[in-house]
């Protein structure tokens, strides 16, 4: 089935077990690489947390060499850690050369807020790779995923029939939103 679909946007593959807030409870890493391997074919970008980076050196090298964006994800669903917190995590990304750091954190306030903006400003000029930032959560996961979008970052992720994340916003109703700002989810010069 997946042969025949022609893909018209970026396809993100993402092979996550549940210690990293993914939906499997115990993909073995050698699962895992067969699956990103099935799938490096189709992708665009593919998705690593930081914190097992290390685990998937060679995905990371197969990726590259052809052609596909490495994605270097760093998750906290209790929390928003501290700018300088998430600049040590951002060094992982540079480490490995990922072409974007995702941070997705718990905001739980203005603060919180700011700080996770002050981060990305922060990793933005030291580092040669895109930052995407997204707070999980009521009220601010929505309102920060366009702010992200506003200020430069490359994604925006919505969800198009369940949402799979407090706070995420419905993709056609984020794609409103930007035509109303006058420009597109899907142009880079925007």
């Amino acid at each position: 089935m997946i042969e025949r679909l022609s893909f018209v946007r970026p396809l993100i593959i993402t092979v996550r077990d549940a210690n990293e807030g993914g939906g499997q409870k115990s993909w073995s890493v050698r699962k895992r690489c067969e699956l990103y391997r099935k799938f490096m074919p189709y992708a665009t970008f593919i998705d690593i947390e930081a914190s097992t980076v290390h685990l998937f050196a060679d995905i990371i090298k197969l990726a590259k060499k052809s052609g596909v964006g490495i994605i270097i994800s760093f998750h906290d669903f209790m929390k928003t850690p501290s700018s300088e917190e998430l600049c040590r995590v951002g060094d992982i990304c540079y480490k490995v050369g990922g072409d974007v750091f995702k941070i997705a954190v718990k905001v739980r306030d203005r603060r919180d807020l700011i700080e996770l903006q002050t981060a990305a400003d922060v990793l933005i000029r030291a580092y040669d790779f895109k930052v995407t930032t997204m707070a999980m959560g009521k009220p601010f996961g929505e309102i920060s995923r366009y702010l992200d979008v506003i200020s430069g970052g490359p994604f925006l992720y919505g969800f198009l029939f369940l949402i799979s994340v407090n706070g995420q916003p419905n993709a056609l109703q984020a794609t409103r939103v930007f035509e109303k700002l006058g420009c597109s989810l899907f142009d880079p010069e925007n």
